[in-house]
């Protein structure tokens, strides 16, 4: 593959439209903060605060939740739900990694009157081991088990991206135990087995950074951290996939992200934001909408925009998964929002793109969906396509899109920006959704009795 001489050029201007709303006279985030607002696309008053010193986060309790991971591992041991805090605000001083018990949660019916239950999740958090601390501006986390490990497996690690440098941290999980990757010996009691700011995983090799690390994702047997803003490498502008080792997680390489053009010329390609995978295939899309690639594929070592601009004029997108069987992707896109690109078609909604192997991805529908798309999940159902969950962070609702219908089916409103979101068994049968509520602060569960018939999604109870 020919390859585009390197230019000695600075990196671009980034256009991050947040700022503090609390100023008369506003001044600009700092830059991981104005990361999670543009990819939140909410503004918040309390982005403003600055950090205070000693001022440790709750160990039984939330800080801007921003990603979700879930283990039922069934046969008797409990399931565990595991939640990242971004301290967005910076009220404390540190973000948490917490592993909660379901098992240890009060039993509960919604309230009388439809709304959902309160739940005070304090008594499911282990005080000693329930917890860690990580750096603030956690990102997108992803929960390794081992390779070659039976279904439902249980983690044995998590690891989390620093959107506010180019760092991983790495935990070690025991079901709701956690510890950091390189504890020190002690007992359990130990602080620096729970204190994890302090010695992260770099993703640099020299001159070449992952700047901005977004998304952890499992990808076969290793694990890729994206990263939303341009690194440098030989003093021109790159990006990157950081490849971890689950084992060895500090065994980090980083892959070069370039697309060849219709000649088969090499182009250094925008970074990587937003993650799926599917098998030894992983899905991303990109934070730079000037690149008018937002969704490309990387296999085999080789990295592939599907064309989802070109098709549907679609300069943006948020979040991305694979259909459970691998045949179709979901990517949720927006209008863009910049001036100097042409207009895109359709409101804010979901992209559902075939993935034939005879042929070339093609746009197969475009389902308006409420303001805010981004972070969406699927749903696997015996017989029949997929349940995707859509969190619209913007307009404070979960979607639910049946693709056997080819339409949405229910709305969950009411979510003070929901982002990440997991998708579990239902105890009396069925599925639960755990929906990380952002700006309020707590997890919201949201149950489908019938997920072959999914017009009744329930707003069942909120973790506080």
């Amino acid at each position: 593959m020919k390859r585009t001489p390197v230019q000695k050029t600075a990196p671009r201007a980034r256009h991050l439209p947040c700022e503090c709303a609390a100023s008369s006279a506003p001044t600009a985030l700092p830059r991981a903060r104005r990361l999670l607002c543009l990819v939140l696309g909410v503004a918040l008053t309390v982005a403003c605060a600055e950090p205070v010193p000693g001022t440790l986060p709750p160990k039984q309790g939330f800080a801007f939740p921003i990603s979700l991971a879930l283990s039922e591992p069934g046969g008797g041991e409990p399931s565990v739900l595991y939640v990242a805090n971004s301290n967005f605000s910076l009220k404390y001083n540190r973000g948490t990694l917490l592993a909660i018990d379901l098992s240890k949660l009060a039993p509960f019916e919604p309230v009388p009157t439809g709304g959902p239950a309160q739940l005070d999740v304090s008594a499911a958090i282990d005080p000693a081991k329930g917890y860690v601390y990580l750096p603030n501006f956690a990102g997108a986390i992803a929960a390794w088990s081992c390779e070659g490990c039976p279904p439902n497996s249980p983690p044995s690690a998590i690891f989390v991206p620093i959107r506010g440098t180019p760092e991983v941290v790495a935990i070690r999980v025991n079901g709701a135990a956690l510890d950091c990757w390189d504890s020190p010996p002690g007992d359990d009691s130990s602080a620096g087995r729970q204190d994890c700011v302090h010695d992260p995983i770099q993703l640099s090799r020299g001159e070449a950074r992952a700047n901005e690390p977004f998304a952890a994702a499992v990808v076969g047997a290793r694990i890729a951290i994206s990263h939303a803003s341009y690194g440098l490498l030989d003093g021109a502008e790159a990006a990157f996939i950081a490849w971890l080792e689950p084992q060895n997680p500090r065994n980090v390489e980083l892959f070069t992200l370039e697309l060849a053009d219709s000649e088969g010329v090499a182009h250094r390609a925008a970074p990587a934001t937003a993650m799926g995978a599917f098998g030894a295939a992983l899905y991303v899309t990109t934070s730079d909408v000037t690149a008018l690639t937002p969704v490309r594929r990387l296999a085999d070592g080789a990295l592939e925009d599907l064309g989802l601009y070109a098709q549907g004029r679609f300069g943006e997108a948020r979040g991305v998964a694979p259909s459970t069987d691998g045949e179709r992707l979901f990517v949720t896109v927006r209008g863009s929002r910049y001036s100097s690109l042409p207009p895109t078609s359709g409101p804010n909604g979901m992209a559902i793109l075939g993935l034939e192997e005879s042929a070339a991805p093609q746009l197969k529908a475009f389902v308006p969906l409420p303001e805010g798309a981004s972070q969406l999940l699927a749903i696997a159902r015996e017989g029949m396509r997929d349940l995707v969950a859509i969190a619209c962070t913007d307009s404070n609702t979960v979607a639910l899109y049946d693709d056997e219908l080819g339409r949405v089916v229910s709305l969950a409103q009411g979510i003070a920006g929901p982002y990440s979101l997991v998708a579990g068994a239902r105890p009396s049968g069925g599925v639960r959704l755990y929906v990380a509520s952002f700006s309020g602060n707590g997890i919201e569960l949201l149950d489908l009795e019938d997920p072959n018939h999914a017009e009744r999604l329930l707003h069942v109870a909120q973790l506080k």
